[in-house]
C-alpha cells in the first residue's frame, strides 16, 4: 500500500468515479483502475461497487470503513512531507517597538530576507511591556525596546543610542531666527518619549501651554507637521526619514539636549534549539547597518 493508491482512492470518492478522478489527478484511466485494484488486493477487501451503466461509484461497506483510515493516512503523509520544509526553512520571530520597526529596521528586514532566504521572519510591533512578556514566554525570539523591565528569564543589552533633535519647517520664523520664542506651544506635535524626556521638556519649555496635538506613536507625527510653524522633537533617525519625504522640513541639534534614546536587545536566557544561530545572523546584520548609519551610535560592538 502506497500514498499514490491512497490518493487515487480518495479522488474516486471525491469526484464520483474512476474516470473523473483520473482526470483530476492527471493520470490515465487505466492507471487509476490498476491502483484501486492493487489497493483492494493488498487490503483483501473490495472497496468499490462495480456495476455496468452506473456512472457514480458507490463504496462497499468495507470501502466506507476504510475511508476515514485513508483520510488519516493522507493527512499523516502531508505532515511528514512538511518536515522537509521545516528542515529547509527556519523561523526567527522578532518583536520591536514601533519606532525601531518602522524607522530603523525597515531596510534591515529587507536586506536580511534577501540575504538569508532559508530563514523565515515573523515580525511584530508591540509596546515594551508586551515585548518583554513575549520573550519571557518564548513566543518571540528577539525583542528590541527602549524601556527595560525585570523578567526572570529575559536578558538584555544596549544596542545603539541616538540624539533627539528639533524638527521644523524651512520657511518658519524659527528657521529664520533660531530663537526659541518662535517655537509656539500651540504648534508643537508632542510625543512622550520617556519620563526623562518629559522632565527635560518641562524644564526647557517652562512656558509651554496647550500643544497642537499629543500623539501615541512616532508614525503619527509626520501627518501633523502640516503648517509652517509646526515643530516637534524626535529621534534623529525619524527626523532623517521625515526630511526624505518632505524637503521643506529641516532639523537641528539642541544646545542643551534631552537624554539620548537608547535601544536594547531582549532575548531569552535559554533560547529554543536552532534560534541562537539565526538570532546572531540577524544581530550581525543590525550591527552592520548601525555602523553605516548617520546618527546612530553602536553600543553593542561585537
Amino acid at each position: 500500500m502506497n500514498i499514490e493508491e491512497i490518493e487515487t482512492f480518495l479522488a474516486v470518492v471525491e469526484y464520483g468515479n474512476v474516470l473523473r478522478a483520473a482526470e483530476h489527478i492527471y493520470i490515465g484511466h487505466g492507471t487509476a483502475s490498476t491502483r484501486i485494484m492493487n489497493l483492494e488486493r493488498k487490503l483483501g477487501v473490495i472497496l468499490l461497487e462495480r456495476q455496468k451503466g452506473v456512472r457514480k461509484t458507490v463504496l462497499t461497506s468495507e470501502g466506507e470503513s476504510f475511508l476515514p483510515i485513508a483520510q488519516q493516512w493522507a493527512a499523516l503523509w502531508s505532515d511528514a512531507q512538511k518536515l522537509k520544509e521545516r528542515q529547509t526553512y527556519k523561523e526567527l520571530r522578532i518583536s520591536a517597538s514601533d519606532l525601531i520597526s518602522s524607522f530603523v529596521f525597515e531596510d534591515v528586514y529587507r536586506k536580511f530576507i534577501k540575504k538569508h532566504s532559508t530563514i523565515f521572519l515573523t515580525l511584530q510591533t508591540e509596546h515594551a511591556t508586551e515585548i518583554h512578556q513575549q520573550i519571557e514566554t518564548q513566543k518571540m525570539d528577539l525583542g528590541f525596546v527602549f524601556v527595560l523591565h525585570d523578567y526572570p528569564n529575559v536578558i538584555s543589552f544596549p544596542l545603539y543610542e541616538e540624539d533627539m533633535v528639533l524638527v521644523f519647517h524651512k520657511d518658519s520664523r524659527f528657521s529664520e531666527t533660531k530663537e526659541k520664542e518662535f517655537l509656539k506651544a500651540e504648534h508643537e506635535v508632542y510625543a512622550f518619549w520617556s519620563e526623562a524626556f518629559n522632565l527635560w521638556h518641562n524644564y526647557y519649555f517652562p512656558y509651554a501651554g496647550r500643544k497642537k496635538v499629543i500623539v501615541g506613536t512616532a508614525a503619527m507625527i509626520y501627518n501633523f507637521l502640516e503648517e509652517k510653524e509646526d515643530w516637534t522633537i524626535l529621534p534623529l533617525s525619524i527626523a532623517q526619514n521625515f526630511i526624505k519625504k518632505n524637503n521643506q522640513l529641516d532639523y537641528q541639534f539642541i544646545s542643551s539636549p534631552p537624554p539620548k534614546r537608547t535601544a536594547y536587545v531582549l532575548a531569552h536566557k535559554f533560547p529554543k534549539p536552532g534560534t541562537k544561530k539565526n538570532a546572531k545572523l540577524f544581530l550581525d546584520e543590525v550591527r552592520t547597518y548601525i555602523r553605516e548609519s548617520t546618527g546612530l551610535t553602536l553600543l553593542d560592538n561585537k
